[in-house]
């Protein structure tokens, strides 16, 4: 065996070992009002909505002396219970604290391998979320998409999937499991739906008070395809930017949802440091859509088509099945 996988393979044993250890770290009750303490600090500061983030403040430092939370014993639990009692009063899903794994100051190839082990790479990665493209029977296009990964390196691939996809006569756009990412790559996947310059959504961020507006690019890369029959597939792991992707289509009335009702999680934001053991992620923006004002935050989106996620294929091909040989015995007659 080669010194460099001797290297590896120890590191690795070291974090078997060892991370179970951090995982189940004990917390005190005064590490735990710590945490507590700058949770409400970080909410205060940054959340979207000052209004919200002040009375789950107050509930979470009555909730906390009343002995929330005193029955969990290590981190990773307290981090879980504090997440879901989070989630729950402040109606944000984004909303979660996260106990750190492993010591985060570790430096160089060490750390680089740690991290790796850790976090693997999601499924579809290589393809930056482009997981299948293909043309089924009867013509109808088929893209499985799970995650919206940075324009800069996802563009290609969608470009690549919806030329394959150009020529159908309907298609469909799985995100059963697709737990969001980019709203720029959500834009630019919804433009090739669209002819019209029309308003997507919109991001309002409480930091300077700023509205971003994401409207439908007037060029791709690829064949515009404003007329195509357009099926969305949704379950209850749909997230984030994929939820927008399903909340534009719905509320603009391009596409047709299958599935389940969505995760619900509607508010942008991201990581701040707790402590040494600890993160959260904070929500520091809110979504707005056009047509209906609000967003898909805690209620979803819910699908035309209700159907187990499991099913969703099957209903959305046998919907596009039906579309396609009424535009054929159009063109006949």
């Amino acid at each position: 065996m080669t010194s460099f996988k001797k290297t590896a393979l120890s590191i690795a044993l070291f974090i078997g070992l060892n991370s179970q250890t951090a995982l189940a770290q004990a917390i005190s009750k005064t590490e735990k009002q710590q945490v507590i303490d700058k949770v409400s600090e970080l909410m205060s500061e940054y959340y979207v909505y000052p209004e919200v983030a002040t009375k789950t403040n107050e509930k979470l430092k009555l909730a906390f002396k009343q002995g929330e939370f005193m029955a969990h014993t290590d981190s990773e639990e307290f981090a879980k219970a504090l997440s879901i009692w989070l989630k729950e009063t402040a109606e944000d899903r984004h909303l979660r604290v996260r106990a750190n794994p492993v010591n985060q100051e570790v430096k160089g190839a060490e750390s680089r391998l740690r991290d790796s082990l850790l976090n693997p790479p999601r499924f579809g990665s290589q393809n930056k979320g482009v997981v299948a493209a293909k043309v089924l029977e009867n013509n109808i296009g088929y893209m499985d998409l799970r995650g919206f990964y940075r324009l800069i390196e996802s563009q290609p691939y969608i470009d690549s999937a919806m030329k394959l996809l150009a020529n159908t006569d309907a298609i469909i756009i799985d995100l059963r499991k697709n737990g969001g990412g980019s709203p720029r790559t959500v834009q630019y996947l919804c433009s090739y739906f669209f002819d019209k310059k029309l308003l997507l959504n919109s991001l309002y961020y409480r930091e300077d008070n700023e509205t971003i507006d994401y409207y439908v690019l007037d060029e791709v890369a690829g064949e515009k395809l404003p007329d195509v029959p357009l099926y969305v597939l949704t379950s209850n792991r749909t997230a984030s930017a994929a939820e927008e992707f399903s909340y534009n289509m719905q509320t603009r009335k391009r596409a047709t949802l299958v599935g389940e009702t969505t995760r619900g999680a509607a508010n942008p934001g991201g990581m701040f440091t707790i402590n040494d053991n600890f993160r959260m992620f904070v929500a520091t923006g809110a979504a707005i859509n056009p047509i209906t004002k609000t967003n898909w935050e805690t209620v979803g989106v819910v699908p035309h088509v209700a159907t187990k996620k499991d099913q969703a294929l099957d209903k959305a091909i046998e919907l596009a099945s039906i579309e396609v040989e009424k535009k054929l015995a159009n063109t006949q007659s």
